[in-house]
């Protein structure tokens, strides 16, 4: 098993995470106004509280190239 420093990939995925949230609320409510940014944001301060800095995953989710 190997371990990944979760909000290092999220904020290195930020652009990208960030678009695909806003997305996908918008898919689900598009009738609701939001700040893809703040979004974001509340988005990464729920990760940091709900998960470990560290996450164990299975190596076959982990390529080292």
């Amino acid at each position: 098993m190997a371990k990944v420093k979760l909000e290092s990939i999220i904020d290195h995925l930020a652009p990208d995470f960030q678009r695909v949230l806003e997305i996908t609320v918008r898919g689900v409510a598009s009738d609701v106004e939001i700040d893809s940014r703040r979004l974001f944001i509340a988005f990464r301060e729920n990760v940091r509280r709900h998960c470990s800095s560290w996450e164990t995953v299975p190596d076959r989710y982990v390529d080292g190239g």
